[in-house]
């Protein structure tokens, strides 16, 4: 198993403990997209696509192109939220994340 299998595995396991108002109704993992996972979900009464691209490092030159992968990808996508998910993201990171409108999971 690689780094970011492992990672999609721990989100999977953790998602109830990072989201908890969060029920999940569906996830697949996707092969030929810019994007490595897709979560359906519903929180409270809102049903919500979170399109995650994981990463095995979460530094900002990483997350640049994580950011760009997802814009794409999910431009055609409808109530899709895009996320990056790693094992840390920094302060500066995070900001990053925020200021392209993505939203991101820490997994420390």
């Amino acid at each position: 198993m690689n780094r970011e299998e492992e990672i999609i595995s721990q989100l999977i396991k953790d998602f109830q403990r990072i989201i908890p108002n969060g029920k999940v109704i569906g996830k697949q993992k996707v092969e030929k997209k810019p994007y490595d996972l897709v979560f359906d979900v519903q929180i409270n009464k809102t049903r919500k696509k979170l399109v995650c691209e994981v990463k095995s490092a979460g530094q900002p030159r990483y997350l640049y192109q994580a950011i760009g992968q997802l814009k794409l990808g999910i431009s055609a996508e409808k109530d899709a939220y895009p996320i990056i998910v790693a094992p840390y993201i920094s302060e500066r990171g995070r900001n990053i994340c925020k200021e392209a409108g993505v939203g991101f999971i820490d997994l420390q």
